[in-house]
């Protein structure tokens, strides 16, 4: 995931794997590393993605209205990971934090109603008007089921609208949003 900081790398590769993109590819981006700056000094004018690095911290996960929609693994409600998690626009995010009950934060009606619920995700997956896919995968640990939500987005094809094929990596509703 640090090679697409290192500027011989991207001389090496980074045409080809941009060519490979645009033409209806699928790009993986392992970032398991503190690649802070990757997500939005790279990969955003790289391959036009609204990505920025949100947070560096373990949650438990669940899957998102948009990671739903593609044939990914179910997840136990007790997905707990150590994470590289990106803020995204909508419908990007392929996972989100579990989304708590107002009891189970300790809120009343009033505070649970203008909480704003975490929007960060270790896995997000943007569409070009090709059909080429980049993914971020910012999971620092790969147990299970990890690989398994690697392997089935590698191979799903894009889901709806989505594209491309296998995947290189770069080196070393309602769902995404800003925050």
């Amino acid at each position: 995931d640090n090679g697409l900081n290192d500027p011989d790398f991207m001389r090496l590769v980074g045409t080809d794997l941009k060519f490979f993109y645009e033409s209806g590819g699928t790009v993986i981006v392992l970032g398991w590393e503190g690649v802070f700056d990757v997500p939005y000094n790279i990969l955003s004018p790289f391959f036009g993605v609204d990505w920025t690095f949100n947070a560096y911290t373990r949650e438990y996960l669940e899957l998102s209205t948009a990671g739903a929609t593609l044939p990914l693994p179910r997840l136990t409600k007790d997905f707990y990971v150590k994470s590289n998690l990106l803020a995204v626009p909508d419908g990007e995010a392929l996972l989100l934090p579990k989304r708590y009950s107002m009891e189970e934060l300790g809120m009343d009606a009033e505070d649970y109603r203008a909480y704003k619920h975490p929007t960060h995700t270790p896995l997000a997956l943007h569409r070009n008007a090709n059909g080429g896919r980049v993914c971020w995968v910012g999971f620092v640990n790969f147990n299970q089921p990890i690989p398994a939500l690697v392997n089935a987005l590698i191979n799903s094809g894009g889901g709806s609208g989505g594209g491309g094929g296998g995947g290189g990596g770069g080196g070393g509703g309602g769902d995404g949003g800003g925050g």
